[in-house]
């Protein structure tokens, strides 16, 4: 049977059985101190101790942020129920099948999505119990979103130690990485061999974690899904210091506070509610992480480009109906292509250099339809895969999912993947079936054997070929799977973003 009890840095903890005695879970397990009054828009503080046994049975509280409304598609998909929200939320919940701590099984971290704005480690299509049958641990947490993780401002900035604000959310995940580096072992897990895994946002996160400096010798492996941060241009994605504090100056003027020290005094739905209405007032604005040259030094294509990645084994990939605005423009949001010539070339030139003319020798018809938002996705991917393998980091394993959900005509929509990934079918609305079972039990193979190994692998298994220059082929996943080759475009010759820029 799987362990009950775990003695952390902070005092002993309490688990129960997930479904069974095969895999025991820990929720609500405390990772930092409560980021609140004096906390609040600071780095993450180590968790206090505590005496006697903590009973860690149910989810802690998310963090605060605006609920879904009911029916919404991803209401209706992943989040069933209203979760008690506050801003004390910095806790992880693990799954682990372990029988003794001496066992050292390798472990996924997992960071959830959400646009850097919402989302929620409970959210009901995630669970490690699966996960726990394959010999993985996993880890999810909560970190700090929208203005409660990605507020700068000129006085936070200056009050902090390395001169910058706005990261919270993303210290938060640092600060969770390292504590279950340092804890994990209680659990039966090998801090040595931790796989970041995230998706959406929590896609993006694990890029940003594989290039910070804040996180050297904690990544063992990284799994990237459908990551925001994959696109060779984005333009908005990720803001400078000076830009965010200038936003953040605006923000603490709708909050109706002359300072910091007051907004802290506030009440946190109070500020969350002057937060929604300065959102109605700017239209697309999201608070979001921040290029600081401290916890995030430059964009993760930027950091992809100069070869500034961890040279580990990747797993990445997409679904085949993502919906972004990833190639986009600001002022071109909400079409399904570029609308201005001239916003395109303006992106291109200022965030790729000499190469954006590449995109300008194809005849306008081959952009027209490279433009198109699925292709786009995927395409990035490749190009991100293709890069990879010039610089000689990896091995990388490309995937596109393109299994059609049952019960609408959503098709392989963005975060499709989660039940099949973790074997959550059953908690979710659709009708699914014997395919949809099949390939749940292919993508959970899949990615515990990359988790255990770095190789995707397995007896049984369709063989999935990482992906090189020599071979550019990526793995489909859908019934039945196999290996495709991505053509060569005009937009994957993109992925040369300055000429010798992926050996500064």
């Amino acid at each position: 049977m799987a362990i009950l009890m775990a003695e952390t840095e902070a005092g002993m903890v309490r688990g129960t059985y997930s479904g069974n005695d095969e895999v025991s879970v820990f929720k609500g397990i405390p990772f930092a101190a409560p980021p609140v009054d004096e906390r609040r828009w600071k780095a993450p503080e180590p968790p206090e101790h505590w005496d006697g046994i903590r009973d860690c049975y149910i989810f802690s509280d998310v963090c605060i942020q605006d609920q879904m409304p009911k029916g919404s598609f991803y209401q209706k998909e992943f989040y069933g129920v209203e979760y008690p929200m506050s801003e004390d939320c910095l806790y992880m919940n693990i799954w682990t099948p372990t029988e003794s701590p001496e066992e050292r099984l390798p472990v996924c971290f997992y960071i959830h999505g959400g646009g850097f704005n919402a989302g929620m480690a409970c959210n009901k299509g995630y669970d490690g119990e699966a996960f726990g049958k394959k010999g993985v641990i996993t880890v999810t947490f909560n970190y700090r979103v929208g203005i409660w993780g990605f507020f700068a401002h000129p006085e936070l900035t200056q009050e902090d130690p390395h001169q910058t604000s706005g990261n919270y959310g993303i210290l938060d995940q640092i600060a969770a990485l390292k504590w279950v580096r340092r804890n994990i072992s209680v659990f039966g897990g090998d801090p040595d061999q931790i796989t970041v895994m995230g998706q959406s946002a929590g896609g993006g996160s694990v890029q940003l974690l594989c290039e910070s400096k804040l996180t050297e010798q904690c990544i063992c492996r990284a799994i990237i899904q459908s990551a925001i941060g994959s696109m060779p241009v984005r333009g908005d994605d990720y803001m400078f210091l000076t830009e965010a504090e200038q936003r953040g100056t605006e923000i603490l003027q709708e909050l109706g506070a002359v300072s910091v020290s007051e907004a802290r005094r506030m009440n946190a739905m109070d500020i969350q509610k002057r937060f929604r209405e300065y959102g109605k007032k700017h239209p697309g604005f999201r608070l979001k992480p921040v290029k600081d040259g401290y916890v995030i030094p430059e964009e993760p294509m930027e950091a992809a480009c100069r070869g500034h990645m961890r040279d580990i084994p990747y797993l990445i990939g997409c679904t085949a109906d993502e919906m972004g605005n990833g190639f986009i423009p600001p002022e071109a949001r909400g079409a399904h292509r570029i609308s201005s010539e001239f916003s395109v070339r303006e992106n291109l030139i200022r965030y790729m250099g000499p190469a954006s003319e590449r995109y300008y020798e194809v005849p306008e018809a081959a952009r027209r339809d490279m433009d198109r938002v699925p292709k786009r996705y995927v395409l990035a991917c490749t190009a991100w895969s293709d890069l990879a393998s010039r610089q000689g980091r990896g091995p990388v394993y490309q995937y596109v999912f393109c299994h059609r959900a049952p019960g609408d005509d959503s098709g392989a929509f963005h975060s499709v993947e989660h039940p099949y990934v973790f074997q959550t079918l059953f908690r979710i609305w659709r009708p699914y079936g014997g395919d949809d079972m099949e390939l749940s039990n292919l993508c959970c193979s899949y990615w515990t054997n990359f988790i255990r190994t770095g190789d995707p692998n397995g007896e049984g298994l369709p063989e999935w070929s990482p992906y090189t220059e020599q071979c550019p082929e990526v793995m489909q996943l859908d019934i039945p799977a196999s290996m495709t080759c991505i053509a060569e475009t005009p937009y994957v010759k993109l992925r040369d973003l300055s000429q010798g820029g992926e050996n500064e």
